[in-house]
């Protein structure tokens, strides 16, 4: 920590890396510089006093084409649009209140050579409704100069002619702050300057707010840089969808344990129902808690050992799954690489003092029968829970229809076990008849057939079976029948 400490304040001076590192704590080196590089200048909680910007320029500087929107928080460009509509609704009013000004053809020509997206029709309209006073009519056009005309509503009446022209054409000017500026308007360049305090989400120059874009899962509006994408960022066909960076990092903790993850380990599925486009984990490395990215690097790299075909073993302690070459027969132990414990591979017991030297037969009278009803239980418990085909994961369905998706995104039959690849074909489509466990007509699966009341008299079946061949003490947790 004190390492990190020391490099973010060699690189950042004017940043207070105290504040980072609470904020941000365990989040790898290379992650905070990202951060720290993407604050903009309004976050005044995370920079010393009178402090500079992270790229070494001063907060108040004139560098206000290249202003960013902020990158370290999600929900900030909302609260900071409100913010700024609700400082320039303030000046509207305290504008309206004072005395109407007479006509003054140069400010409505400057209003229309700035603003060139508008109609000359709404300046004149905006002018009738401030009765020609500057700042209101600055407000107004400014509000509908970035599509936040809805704004303005309980402001201007609906009936009034500002509605009837107001719409957008064309691209906007370079230079409209430069035309007020030089026009010398006091009190609007007093307007100015609080549009100014607002450089992370308003391109200063041409007044333009930056882009922004509805999240696909909150439909919450975020500014465009901060959006999350699935597939390439040349989709040609542009049709990506977009998500924001709180929406994506829950995502992304739920695909560390059951959701599954996208074809072949690219990333997590697009949150977007039936789009097959990845969100590539590559792009989101570095908005990803440590912990979080941890897991998914671990479920991908798994998931694609699994994929491979290769003949995995767990661990009965942790579930750490590994490849043994060797048959069970050469090499009878299995120690687990995760968390050190052994077992035997022949008869699933733990590997120990009392097990070391000796065959697994070799245990007397009671370690042969508790051998025996360790292996009834094993095959009950293969009877109620599954085994994923692919990945070898086990599950148990708790409610539901039968045709199980696995994590992997592999598909199999809770019924029959059998790997589905068209499940149409293989569930029964003939009306489900009532108290008819199947169907008269066919004898495939049923989609919401009683897998419970199958698997119980499979289970009844094999202890039946066992009482039978060996009538003696039965472990704690098996019940005769």
């Amino acid at each position: 920590m004190a390492n990190v400490r020391a490099v973010l304040s060699e690189i950042f001076p004017n940043i207070n890396v105290d504040a980072v590192l609470r904020e941000f704590e365990g989040m790898p080196l290379i992650n905070l510089a990202n951060l720290v590089a993407d604050i903009p200048p309004y976050l005044t909680e995370y920079r010393k006093e009178g402090g500079q910007g992270a790229n070494g320029a001063a907060g108040d500087n004139n560098n206000e084409d290249n202003a960013v929107p902020p990158a370290a928080l999600t929900s900030t460009s909302s609260r900071r649009l409100d913010q700024l509509v609700g400082e320039l609704l303030a000046q509207l009013r305290a504008d309206m209140a004072t005395d109407r000004m007479p006509p003054f053809g140069g400010y409505r020509n400057l209003l229309v050579t700035a603003f060139t997206t508008l109609s000359p029709e709404l300046m004149d309209a905006a002018l009738e409704f401030a009765e020609n006073r500057r700042v209101s009519a600055f407000v107004v056009v400014f509000l509908a100069f970035n599509g936040l005309s809805d704004r303005l509503e309980g402001t201007i009446p609906r009936g009034h002619a500002f509605w009837r022209h107001n719409e957008r054409r064309g691209e906007p000017s370079g230079k409209s702050r430069e035309k007020f500026t030089k026009a010398g308007f006091q009190d609007v360049n007093a307007v100015l300057n609080i549009v100014k305090k607002y450089g992370g989400i308003v391109n200063f120059r041409s007044l333009l707010l930056t882009k922004q874009f509805t999240c696909a899962v909150c439909f919450d509006s975020f500014f465009k840089d901060m959006s999350v994408i699935c597939g390439s960022t040349t989709n040609p066909d542009g049709s990506e969808h977009q998500f924001c960076r709180g929406c994506l990092q829950a995502h992304a903790a739920a695909a560390t344990h059951e959701m599954p993850l996208a074809e072949f380990g690219a990333g997590l599925k697009c949150m977007e129902h039936r789009c097959q486009r990845p969100i590539y984990l590559a792009d989101i490395r570095h908005l990803l808690a440590p912990k979080v990215l941890k897991r998914l690097d671990d479920r991908i790299f798994e998931e694609n050992i699994a994929a491979a075909g290769l003949p995995l073993e767990r661990c009965q302690n942790c579930n750490f799954a590994a490849e043994i070459i060797e048959p069970k027969e050469q090499r009878h132990v299995f120690i687990c690489p995760n968390c050190d414990k052994a077992w035997c591979r022949l008869c699933q017991k733990p590997w120990n003092d009392e097990h070391f030297g000796k065959l697994c037969n070799e245990f007397g009278a009671q370690a042969a029968n508790d051998q025996y009803w360790r292996g009834v239980e094993a095959r009950l418990n293969d009877v109620v829970a599954r085994n994923c085909h692919r990945c070898n994961l086990q599950f148990v369905k708790s409610d539901g229809c039968n045709h199980m998706t696995c994590r992997c995104g592999a598909e199999q039959c809770y019924l029959c076990r059998a790997p589905l690849t068209d499940y149409r074909n293989h569930f029964c489509q003939h009306p489900n008849e009532p108290n008819q466990p199947g169907c008269r007509q066919c004898n495939k699966c049923k989609m919401f057939g009683d897998a419970a009341r199958a698997d119980a008299a499979v289970v009844d079946d094999i202890m039946r079976q066992a009482n039978q061949e060996n009538p003696k003490v039965v472990p704690v947790g098996l019940n005769r029948r």
